[in-house]
Order: C-alpha cells, then structure tokens, then sequence
C-alpha cells in the first residue's frame, strides 16, 4: 500500500477509532483505526496525531478476519 492510499482511511465515515492503551507512552499516544479504502478494502493503521494536524502512521496493512467483522459490526469473538 502507498501512503496516498492509506490516508483514504481517515476520510472514511465508518471507520473505528480506538485509543491504544497498550503502546500508548506519556509521550505518545496511539490510536488504532479500521476503514475502507476507496477501492473498498478494509485497513488497519496504528497512528499518532500530532497538535498541528499531523498524523503521523506507524503501521498499515490489510485487516484481518476478526478487524473486518469488526467493522461490519458481526464480531463473533466477543460473544459472553
């Protein structure tokens, strides 16, 4: 994936947002984020957000089973 492509996934609507309480430091705080592309695949990127709009992407790659039922909302994992 390029990073033109990646950044596709901030503008989507849909996407999830979850703070990464596990990698996250006092001087970095984390974020995970699952969204489309336009072309419709479903990403993972782990990022930071910077105070002047700067996002700073540290990690991307396709989403895995578990992350895309996520995103549809079909999260079988998290039965009780």
């Amino acid at each position: 994936m390029r990073f033109e492509e990646i950044i596709e996934v901030f503008f989507d609507e849909n996407r999830l947002e979850r703070y990464d309480y596990d990698h996250s430091t006092l001087y970095e705080e984390r974020y995970c984020i699952i969204g489309t592309l336009g072309k419709g695949l479903i990403i993972f990127v782990i990022c930071l957000f910077s105070g002047n709009d700067t996002i700073r992407i540290i990690s991307a790659r396709k989403a895995s089973t578990k992350e895309r039922e996520e995103y549809y909302g079909q999260d079988f994992f998290r039965r009780s």
